[in-house]
């Protein structure tokens, strides 16, 4: 209303919101609905925003002074669909000319008091009485809507994408011209519903007119697939026989292709929304998403968040106020620092939502990524280090783990202050919490107390338990490039890429072992203390590390260094030549898998398919792991 884009904006949008008449024009004031806007009928409504200005658009507004200044005259004429060649006869006359130079002035002194470190605030008045519309700064309103108009009609600064995202089936008539130029602006907000429709002509357009190269959709697509809904890749723009244009989609494993209208309705919904903000917000703009997680399942609803703030929010500068149904969506927002977490209660109560409005107990288990109702409604919860830890625990071990909140730590040591604040606690809960860590050559020396239980993986992390010889040859065989010539060959330089890891190892411990003092600050040596003792602290320190320091001679080091580590490296692979599928790092292993037989799904769904053919198969390494679950979850009960 107050920053229009384009002239019916303001009507377009109304009449979306049912509150203005499409026959406005005939009906008068009588078309428009106050009701439909206002909870109480009675009272003006108003509505603020608050905007941060980047320097780089203060510096856009400098260099665009004299649009600026003619936006405001045009508003103070009350003639907003002038264009300005009509404008010509106006100011050809000094009272023309006079306003104009007072709109300069009123441009170029708001310009000038904008700062990127000063919000800009504009409000909203409509009366309840006379159903009119005012704002609080033409000023600011002008510059706003300059800012939207200087880029081209396929990008924008606001965005709304709303919950019905349904697509059209078929064949779609592909306009270029200033007609699909105002169908454009009209789909950012004024009509946002029908930016879905246009999925495959905004496509179209964008190649055609070389705002996107075909390179640049399939790369926005296989972000799309690869971090959304894998197994997916974008395969091309066609035209069938019958001239009927295809976004082709093809499934990486069975090779099969189709159009996009194809997909679910999920992931339709997906597609059309990320495509159509990856290519249409500018940097710095505002978006409005609707329930992004319609017709998706919790596992792809798990990813969502985290998608919209690296691809979205970081990339574009962008700010995303987001309305969800989803607890997946509502958990990840309660633990992320960059995400403000609302409640609407009602349509007069938005209540902040904050950590630390739980107990104690429940705001250690929130920071461990755990959302009260899944202290309420589960079992219990089970904390994994690994980042794909949880999806390979609930695809193969579901037997074991269902009805469990499985949450990835990320890091051990700070996870280690929480367990044992967790321990001492005081707490009615009996819900087990159980955290299990790699054993990665880090021991941990936590035994857990009542229903926190601590436990680690009897191998160097969850990947090596993947290394069962039959399903993995089986998988990978099935989705690579380059296939193994045969089992035994397989093996063999599976094996050869354990043992290679002994060097690094034996460098690392070699090392340990001859490394001097550590000069980094200890903050508990110095809790108390004034500057001067700190010193003291520190100099000593330093001093002792030049003590131990003066008598190296880099030669004899450097021999005695490669001796010691030679020595340590031959004793590790004859160790490893039997026990390398517990010893080195598995995540490694199956890196190098990747890198030799060029695996083509990715790595997540790679693991997912190694750990069900153990399932099917019933393998002992499979038996092993369900084992250490079933142990650790009685332990807690």
């Amino acid at each position: 209303m107050l920053s229009a884009r384009s002239l019916h904006e303001p009507s377009q949008a109304l009449t979306s919101l049912g509150a203005l008449s499409p026959h406005f024009a005939n009906l008068g004031i009588q078309g428009f609905d106050f009701a439909a806007l206002a909870a109480d009928p009675t009272k003006n409504l108003e509505i603020s925003v608050s905007l941060q200005l980047s320097q780089t658009e203060i510096d856009l507004l400098h260099s665009n002074s004299q649009s600026l200044a003619m936006s405001l005259l045009l508003s103070r004429l009350v003639r907003p669909e002038f264009q300005r060649f009509e404008l010509t006869q106006f100011l050809s006359t000094k009272d023309g000319q006079d306003q104009l130079a007072d709109a300069q002035k009123d441009a170029t002194s708001a310009i000038q008091s904008y700062r990127s470190d000063k919000p800009l605030d504009m409000k909203l008045t409509i009366n309840a009485g006379s159903n009119s519309f005012s704002g609080n700064d033409l000023n600011a309103q002008q510059a706003v809507a300059l800012l939207d108009r200087l880029l081209p009609a396929q990008l924008t600064k606001f965005s709304y994408f709303p919950a019905d995202r349904s697509l059209p089936q078929g064949e779609i008539a592909i306009q270029l011209g200033s007609a699909e130029a105002q169908n454009q602006l009209a789909a950012h907000m004024a009509v946002p519903a029908t930016k879905y429709g246009r999925l495959k002509v905004s496509i179209a357009q964008s190649v055609l007119l070389g705002n996107l190269g075909v390179s640049d959709v399939k790369k926005i697509f296989d972000t799309l697939f690869a971090k959304l809904i894998p197994g997916k890749e974008f395969d091309g723009l066609i035209m069938n026989d019958v001239g009927v244009m295809k976004i082709m989609i093809k499934e990486i494993s069975t090779k099969k292709r189709y159009d996009i209208d194809c997909l679910s309705s999920g992931e339709k919904g997906l597609v059309a929304t990320f495509l159509l903000a990856l290519t249409s917000m500018s940097e710095g703009s505002i978006l409005l998403l609707d329930e992004p997680e319609l017709h998706l399942n919790p596992a792809v609803t798990k990813s969502l968040l985290s998608f919209i703030q690296t691809e979205l929010v970081k990339k574009k500068q962008c700010q995303v106020f987001l309305c969800t149904h989803s607890p997946e969506v509502l958990g990840d927002a309660f633990e992320t620092d960059e995400c403000a977490l609302f409640h609407l209660r009602s349509g007069t109560d938005l209540s902040p939502v904050y950590r630390r409005d739980e107990t104690e107990v429940l705001d250690i288990l929130d920071r461990l990524g755990v959302t009260t109702a899944d202290v309420l409604f589960s079992k219990g919860n089970i904390f994994v280090e690994g980042v794909h830890d949880d999806e390979i625990l609930s695809e193969g071990f579901n037997n074991v783990v269902g009805g469990y909140k499985i949450t990835p730590m990320g890091g051990r040591n700070e996870i280690v202050k929480e367990i044992k604040q967790l321990e001492s606690a005081p707490s009615k809960m009996t819900q087990l919490k159980l955290f299990i860590f790699d054993r990665d050559r880090k021991p941990s020396d936590l035994q857990g107390k009542g229903s926190v239980v601590v436990r680690q993986w009897e191998r160097y992390c969850l990947e090596n338990y993947l290394l069962d010889e039959k399903p993995l040859f089986a998988i990978v065989t099935e989705y690579a490039a380059t296939r193994p010539e045969s089992r035994g060959s397989f093996q063999q330089l599976l094996k050869a890429d354990a043992i290679a890891q002994t060097e690094q190892v034996a460098v690392s411990r070699t090392y340990q072992s001859l490394e001097p003092g550590n000069a980094g600050i200890r903050r508990s040596e110095h809790k108390g203390k004034s500057i001067p003792a700190s010193a003291d602290v520190l100099i000593a320190r330093l001093e002792a590390i030049k003590a131990e320091l003066n008598p190296l001679n880099s030669p004899e080091w450097k021999t005695s260094f490669i001796e010691k580590a030679t020595n340590l490296q031959h004793e590790l692979a004859t160790e490893w030549d039997t026990t390398w599928k517990v010893e080195a790092d598995g995540k490694a292993l199956i890196d190098a898998l990747y890198e030799r037989y060029q695996i083509k799904i990715d790595k997540l769904a790679f693991k997912k398919k190694v750990v069900n053919a153990m399932r099917v198969e019933q393998t002992e390494t499979w038996r092993a792991v369900s084992g250490i679950l079933s142990d650790a979850i009685n332990a807690g009960s």
